[in-house]
């Protein structure tokens, strides 16, 4: 090859690289939104994509966080559960699915699946209490029913006799939620429901004290 065909297609590739186009810069990572909690001197935070609050505006993230705060009810129980111990068991919990966690701000939390009593409206909703000084600090993240349903049908049934044109758990069976919440935490739940839990997650594992606690 000549020294002038060498040179000059060295020029193309040249000419090439610099119109080549550059690489699209990564997308940044939402930002966490922070929620406080000035009397119980909490605060949290969850991911805007996943995760939207039950009093904001509509968002297209598929999870809805409700976070209540308010006087301690029940001092017993709150010495139960700083003791690792559960103690009492709401109404609305599913046998088998309840459990205390250690999280990472050194407080506990009682964590369990929570269900209408009607079988024939099925709700998904991961619950946690937490106690902190004379505050209390309740949350629930419910997953949507419907696109759940239709990904996860196993759990789910329609019209039977007792629900007539109406989801329901599959064949009634009350045992059902907490096969789903297994699931769940095996991480076998299929779009969006396999989010669910590691949302939640990863919600209380942010729960940390504020630095002023009476603002």
């Amino acid at each position: 090859m000549r020294l002038v065909s060498v040179l000059a297609l060295l020029a193309l590739l040249c000419a090439c690289a610099a119109k080549a186009p550059a690489p699209p810069r990564p997308v940044a990572a939402p930002q966490p939104l922070e929620v406080l909690f000035p009397a119980a001197g909490l605060r949290l935070s969850y991911d805007p994509t996943l995760v939207r609050r039950a009093d904001g505006p509509p968002t297209s993230a598929p999870f809805v966080l409700t976070a209540k705060s308010g006087p301690l009810e029940d001092e017993a129980d709150a010495a139960k559960l700083a003791q690792g111990r559960f103690g009492s068991t709401p109404s609305v919990a599913v046998p088998g699915t309840l459990s205390v966690r250690h999280l990472p701000s050194g407080l506990n939390a009682k964590l369990f699946l929570a269900v209408r009593p009607d079988p024939c409206s099925p709700v998904l909703a991961r619950a946690a209490i937490v106690y902190s000084a004379h505050s209390q600090l309740f949350l629930l993240l419910t997953a949507p029913l419907n696109e759940t349903a239709a990904a996860n049908p196993q759990f789910f049934s329609r019209d039977l006799p007792d629900c007539p044109s109406r989801l329901a758990w599959a064949e009634g069976n009350t045992k059902v939620p907490r096969t789903l919440h297994e699931a769940a935490q095996n991480g076998t739940l299929k779009d969006p429901a396999d989010k669910w839990y590691p949302a939640f997650d990863a919600i209380l594992n942010s729960i940390a004290p504020t630095s002023n606690p009476t603002e």
